[in-house]
């Protein structure tokens, strides 16, 4: 494993563990899932969507936990609206990172189709667009 991928882990286990930290010492009203959040963000740094994935799944499990854990009070229909909305945003955000890495992968695929082909012409190309 490479020491960038051990920082990003130990980033993401960090991050992870203050918003759970912070979540079961709140009050049980209180959304303390979606800082969670900024974890499923952080894992953008990695290029394999694997890890955001990963993420979202412990952050939902940890904010299912965290309901569990945290001190009674207010109503728990509220408390339980609010951890279902913030399991919401974290598969939300998880979501369009992926497909966001989706799409720079197709992008980087294709400059290097690109650079190939005209790596490999030896004298200059002509391209003509009909549309102009």
């Amino acid at each position: 494993m490479t020491g960038s991928r051990v920082r990003l882990y130990l980033l993401l286990g960090l991050i992870m563990f203050a918003v759970f930290i912070g979540d079961i010492l709140l009050p049980l009203g209180v959304a303390a899932g979606i800082p969670y959040v900024l974890a499923v963000l952080v894992s953008l740094r990695s290029p394999q969507r694997r890890v955001t994935v990963v993420v979202a799944v412990i952050a939902t499990v940890l904010t299912i936990i965290g309901y569990f854990l945290s001190t009674p009070s207010g109503m728990h229909w509220m408390a339980l609206t609010n951890r279902a909305l913030a399991i919401f945003v974290i598969w939300v955000s998880a979501y369009l990172l992926i497909g966001r890495k989706k799409v720079v992968k197709a992008l980087v695929d294709a400059g290097r189709r690109f650079e190939a082909v005209f790596d490999t012409v030896p004298d200059a190309v002509i391209v003509i667009d009909e549309g102009d």
